[in-house]
């Protein structure tokens, strides 16, 4: 299709650019949300008049529908739901999670009794943590926010749990939605040229997309090679000994001639140490604004420099490279991290044309980003982070120790509704508890010490709604509500 721009009126010329930018925006810019699948929750201690409420509200992609925990103040107990994630293949961004309440302007004093846990399976990643500033999200006089975390290790699923008497919520914490963003998109800071290597060499800002190099007489197959399971989805990746990938960009300028360059990518050449005699070793070279950038499986050199980097405490990853031109340097940070790799770069040689190059022999590259600036360290840091990979990246202070998770303490009643006739069973200790029943107004209808975990109701007693209170030996106090139908 195409449009005469010539032809339209000018309120109309608005619309399309509108439509244009939209568009531009989304494509650029676009993540994947994941939401919850399923959820479970659960109440725990003494916490007779306790709920959750339309718990299930939470599961898919409505973000105006929610759950509700009901906690009614100084009460002894607590409530956790459990929001399940389908696997992924992709690397997570961060976890966002919607809260609010009905009509409290929520704050941080409100949510301190609101923690965060991950989960693998049933196995805790051990990283319970209250909702601090660096996870809570809220718009000033809102009663709507966001809790937004990056898990440390993998997950399946993200535990919320509300503890008794602290928030303070009359009408209830509300749990809207549950999602996490996938690492596929573009990175931060704007860069100038962006190559995902998704399936393809084509640039995602400017246009300038990378082409093969002509296959020369005696050079093995140098067309592109993508492999699966890379950084975001796919990336360029030979091993063989017969292959190469070689490709080029059209002759560019320096994009606006600031002087200063960054260029951020994820490699990894194969581990062969040492090289058999005459075959040539592993080798990912980058060359752009008369920068020659040079990795192999045990060193790293720039602009052919005899002085290299040791690269040989890379792990089995595909690891971050950054490299920042400025001040005539060229200087190397290392999964987001600066070391004290720097070699002359002649900036001169950015005035004339260039090409970018890219030339693989046996070794991996991903998500090769290019800036006409310098980042800062702080920039290069979140940069890093942006994959949800490296684990350093983790977004609660590191001055607060992370709580240990502790197994939750379990009793229920059932069957519920019940005939006249109740179960008692939980990962508590039972014996020589105290057993009591109240009706709604608090007149208890029933006592007793523990003797079995079958108990026989009054027969006298009318249906409705009683609560069943178990005191342990111990001392602690856990109740349920039951419905006693007759």
């Amino acid at each position: 299709m195409k449009i005469n721009l010539l032809s339209v009126g000018h309120s109309h010329l608005k619309v399309v650019f509108a439509i244009i930018f939209v568009l531009l925006s989304t494509m650029s810019y676009a993540q994947d949300k994941v939401y919850v699948s399923s959820q479970t929750n659960q109440i725990t201690g003494f916490c007779a008049l306790c709920f959750m409420q339309n718990g299930q509200n939470v599961v898919g992609s409505d973000e105006n529908d929610y759950a509700t925990m009901i906690l009614p103040l100084g009460v002894s107990g607590r409530i956790s739901q459990t929001l399940f994630f389908p696997a992924t293949t992709k690397k997570i961004t961060k976890v966002v999670i919607g809260i609010g309440s009905g009509n409290t302007v929520l704050s941080l004093q409100l949510l301190g009794g609101v923690s965060i846990e991950t989960f693998m399976g049933n196995t805790s990643n051990n990283d319970a943590t209250q909702v601090d500033n660096s996870m809570l999200k809220l718009a000033q006089g809102s009663n709507r926010g966001t809790v937004e975390l990056v898990p440390k290790k993998p997950f399946d699923r993200v535990k919320i749990t509300l503890a008794s008497g602290i928030l303070g919520l009359n009408d209830g914490l509300r749990i809207y939605y549950g999602y996490y963003l996938t690492a596929c998109g573009m990175p931060p800071f704007d860069p100038v040229y962006y190559y995902s290597f998704n399936g393809n060499t084509e640039e995602a800002v400017s246009g300038l997309d990378l082409n093969s190099d002509p296959v020369h007489p005696g050079y093995p197959d140098v067309t592109p090679v993508y492999q699966d399971n890379m950084i975001c989805n796919q990336g360029l990746g030979t091993a063989s000994l017969t292959k190469e990938i070689k490709l080029f960009s059209p002759p560019v300028f320096p994009a606006l001639n600031t002087g200063d360059y960054t260029i951020s990518f994820w490699a990894l050449p194969d581990r062969i140490q040492p090289t058999p005699p005459g075959e040539r070793i592993p080798m990912i070279n980058i060359l752009a604004f008369g920068g020659n950038l040079k990795i192999s499986s045990n060193f790293i050199a720039v602009n052919n420099s005899t002085n290299s980097y040791p690269n040989n405490h890379i792990s089995n990853g595909l690891e971050h490279y950054v490299f920042v031109y400025s001040n005539n340097k060229t200087c190397l940070y290392l999964n987001g991290i600066p070391t004290d790799y720097c070699q002359e770069w002649n900036s001169v040689s950015m005035n004339i044309l260039n090409n970018i190059r890219i030339n693989i022999y046996r070794g991996k590259l991903d998500e090769l980003a290019i800036y006409n600036k310098k980042l800062t360290d702080q920039e290069i840091m979140e940069l890093t982070c942006s994959y949800g990979i490296a684990e350093f990246c983790h977004p609660y202070p590191k001055n607060l120790p992370l709580k240990t998770a502790v197994p939750e303490e379990v009793f229920t009643v059932s069957p519920n509704p019940t005939t006249g006739r109740i179960n008692l069973d939980g990962n508590i200790l039972l014996e020589q508890s105290e057993i009591s029943i109240s009706n709604i107004s608090g007149k208890e209808v029933y006592h007793s010490k523990f003797r079995s975990k079958t108990i026989d109701l009054p027969a006298t007693l009318p249906g409705g709604v009683y609560i069943v209170t178990l005191k342990t030996q111990a001392g602690k106090t856990y109740s349920r509500k039951v419905i006693l139908s007759q």
